[in-house]
């Protein structure tokens, strides 16, 4: 038999089956043929019997023990799970049929898949082909010494076995990716080199980004922040935070720094004009016109006017209007800003529940109040009924005990056909729990109620207190609510009870009715004898139709 792998689902073997006297296949066997009896047997553990089940066709889907013929007497067997589970190395499978032999199978179980054709399953291998994409590194013309090329790579930097050149003539490295590393390079880059460098000897095309620390030799172009340059720089797009040694656009840093040498009211009073730029020179004067036009349109007059608009006078930023944006300022954020709690932020944190008046407890939290009256009451149920209002809620906690004023509850009746109200329950006090104002009451005779009555119950004076503020539900006039007491079902049809008369009987004379199971009374007119639907003759009650309405009287005689 084939080899399954441990721990496989829904695998099914195939077994034979022959005539127990001479030999010949049987070919009749079912699941449920009289004395069959199948089952498994894992190395060293008892044998286990297999439910057998019929299956629709040979290539159904798997069913645990589902069994099916073949041809010429071999069968489909589906196994259970159980069977080839860990643990062991194989499994017999074997059973009986009455007056037949079985011919079972041993399977054994493995712990490689024979069925995986790249690496039979074993996972400690890559899944792909030798020399694949993934797979493992052969050597095409033999001898690899993997253990030589390792001591090779290991030594890539040491003294005199340090990279001395990638790629061969024409082909040479002409990109590296360093992210992140801290390392030296010397010697000319004539290309461009972009991101952060700590410092930069020789001679250099371009730099994008920034450098850190200090460039010694000759560079091209500067586009970023750079620490400092010793050396020639044709151009700077960006910041110098150190010292410049050299030249930058023929100019020495000595003549550079006169340059930048303004008398003391040279930018405060100065007077601007956007159509001119003149360069800064240490000769300027207040009266020197001068614009330093940004990016974005922006000149230094625009800036000043736009200081000025917000001071509110002046013309210029003076000390003065310093400090009346400053009062306005304090006056925006107020005498007791806080920013953990006060800025957009910290409001923004805070939510929707925070604005509610009361921390939580304003009129909102009520969404709804929902009256618990029933549409109807059975008089002939005696138990105790609870009415009353729900508070619904879906900001915040039910109303507790604490914060609910029940009030009172009144509750009225009159008489099915009648015209005028009476008083049963005359301005009780309800009760209360989180969430619910209720009043339990029995609706019985003994309670003063009777059959068909109407019942008008009016809640008053319930209220809710939150944060010391009162919010009323009802007032003194209340909110009515009515239902009635429904008659009990005897009644309802007109059936009188009498004698030994049960519900039973009842449908008994419902279904003789609808049936047609009924006569003339002899020598009786205006009575009906109504028969037993099930012997066709028995009169198992009499009837008599009323002339002014639309019940029958009923009288039972079983």
């Amino acid at each position: 038999m084939r080899p399954i792998v441990k721990n496989s689902t829904n695998q099914s073997v195939v077994i034979r089956i022959i005539d127990s006297e001479d030999g010949t296949p049987e070919n009749g066997v079912v699941w449920n043929t009289a004395g069959i009896d199948l089952w498994y047997r894992r190395e060293g553990a008892v044998k286990v019997s297999i439910t057998e089940a019929t299956l629709a066709t040979l290539d159904a889907a798997h069913s645990d023990g589902g069994f099916l013929l073949i041809g010429d007497g071999y069968y489909r067997l589906d196994l259970p799970d159980a069977a080839v589970a860990a643990g062991e190395n194989g499994v017999t499978v074997g059973g009986m049929v009455t007056g037949m032999i079985v011919i079972g199978c041993y399977v054994p179980l493995v712990d490689y898949d024979p069925y995986d054709s790249v690496r039979a399953g074993l996972t400690a291998l890559p899944p792909a082909a030798a020399d694949a994409a993934g797979g493992l590194p052969i050597s095409d013309a033999g001898g690899l010494d993997l253990d030589t090329k390792l001591a090779t790579t290991d030594q890539i930097g040491a003294a005199g076995v340090g990279l001395t050149e990638a790629g061969g003539d024409g082909d040479h490295l002409t990109a590296i990716n360093l992210p992140n590393q801290t390392m030296d390079i010397t010697g000319n880059i004539t290309g461009n080199l972009s991101g952060s460098v700590g410092s930069v000897t020789g001679a250099v095309g371009s730099v994008t980004g920034n450098v850190d620390g200090n460039v010694a030799g000759s560079v091209g172009s500067v586009t970023g922040a750079v620490g400092s340059v010793t050396g020639a720089v044709g151009s700077v797009a960006g910041n110098v935070d150190g010292n410049v040694a050299g030249t930058v656009a023929g100019k020495t840093p000595a003549e550079a720094g006169d340059a930048m040498g303004l008398s003391d009211d040279a930018i405060t009073s100065a007077k601007f004009d956007e159509t001119t730029a003149f360069p800064v020179k240490s000769a300027d004067t207040g009266a020197t016109q001068i614009a330093r036009v940004g990016a974005d349109g922006d000149t230094l007059e625009t800036l000043s006017d736009q200081i000025d608009g917000v001071g509110g006078g002046g013309g210029d930023a003076t000390e003065a209007n310093q400090t009346t944006i400053i009062n306005h300022l304090t006056d925006v954020k107020g005498g007791t800003f806080n920013s953990a709690t006060d800025s957009l932020e910290a409001i923004r944190d805070r939510g929707d529940a925070a604005w509610i008046t009361g921390g939580g407890g304003a009129l909102t939290e009520i969404l709804n109040i929902q009256p618990l009256v029933p549409n109807s009451i059975d008089l002939a149920d005696t138990a105790t009924v609870r009415i009353g209002l729900g508070l619904t809620n879906m900001l915040d906690d039910l109303p507790g005990t604490a914060e609910i004023t029940p009030g009172t509850i009144k509750i009225e009746r009159k008489a099915f056909g009648g015209t005028t109200w009476s008083t049963v329950v005359s301005d009780a006090a309800c009760s209360e729990l989180a969430g619910l104002v209720y009043y339990d009451e029995v609706f019985d005779s003994g309670s003063g109620y009777a059959q068909g009555d109407s019942i008008r119950v009016t809640f008053k004076n319930q209220k809710i207190t939150v944060a010391a503020n009162d919010f009323e539900i009802t007032g003194s006039d209340g909110w009515p609510f009515q239902t009635y007491l429904r008659d009990p079902l005897l009644t309802q049809t007109g059936v009188t009870e009498g004698g030994t008369w049960t519900l039973a009987k009842w449908l008994k004379v419902q279904i003789a009715l609808a049936g047609g199971k009924f006569q003339d009374k002899s020598g009786v007119s205006g009575t009906y004898e109504i028969l037993d639907p099930d012997d066709g003759t028995t009169v198992i009650a009499e009837a008599i139709p009323s002339e002014t309405s639309p019940y029958w009287q009923i009288t039972v005689l079983i």
